[in-house]
């Protein structure tokens, strides 16, 4: 019997959003808050990415890409 491995189990939506924010000069360090703005923004962009991924079904899941990108980057945290 093969054991599922949940690749998507370690992602911190958190840290990789700051990670790139700083990386794209938005925040002068990874140990920076980040704003309200920005937060919402980044969830906008992850919530249209899982709109277009919603076209693409996932058996395996039991959803769709989409539904996949939700669950490991959407953050609904009010900031």
């Amino acid at each position: 019997m093969t054991q599922t491995v949940d690749l998507l189990a370690d992602i911190d939506p958190d840290r990789i959003f700051r990670e790139l924010a700083v990386q794209y000069r938005l925040l002068a360090d990874s140990e920076a808050g980040v704003s309200d703005d920005l937060w919402s923004y980044t969830m906008a962009v992850v919530a249209l990415c899982a709109r277009i991924a919603d076209a693409h079904t996932d058996l395996e899941r039991g959803g769709t890409a989409g539904s996949s990108v939700r669950a490991a980057l959407l953050d609904y945290r009010i900031r």
